[in-house]
């Protein structure tokens, strides 16, 4: 009886976090992976826990905003400190709106919102704040995006 309070009070003060947890070394090993239709950078460095400027690096990616299906790629696994923005250009255009623009885009595929964008002349961020629901990282092909089309075009 006094055994189960004893653990009960343990563990309310944390002790019960001494239990062997998943054990990580970092950094991990460089895999290689084949890109899948619909991959980006950020979803595989983040599935390996790595990151997309680490990726770029050790492929020598000219634009790790653009990746092809079938293409073997190295991985660096759990990344001490991943780099997710060194490497990326700058926000792409800088028009807040499309002028006469289409309201809305049909993702094809390799394409992000960075990649969407510029071919709109958008800041990406933009494009990302007016689909507030649609996940960045995870656009699918064939998915349709809002466009923000400025007023009086």
């Amino acid at each position: 009886m006094q055994i189960s309070g004893l653990f009960s009070i343990l563990a309310a003060v944390g002790v019960v976090a001494a239990l062997p947890q998943k054990s990580v070394s970092c950094p991990g090993a460089i895999i290689d992976y084949v890109v899948q239709t619909n991959d980006t950078l950020t979803s595989i460095a983040t599935k390996y826990d790595s990151g997309i400027c680490q990726i770029a690096l050790l492929n020598n990616l000219s634009d790790p905003n653009y990746v092809l299906s079938g293409v073997t790629l190295k991985v660096p696994t759990d990344v001490c400190d991943p780099d997710n923005s060194s490497c990326l250009p700058s926000s792409g255009g800088t028009a807040p709106c499309v002028i006469k623009g289409p309201a809305s885009w049909t993702v094809q595929s390799g394409e992000t919102f960075y990649i969407i964008a510029q071919k709109l002349g958008l800041n990406y961020l933009v494009l990302e704040a007016v689909n507030p629901n649609v996940e960045a990282t995870d656009i699918a092909v064939g998915q349709v995006i809002d466009v923000p089309v400025c007023p009086c075009s």
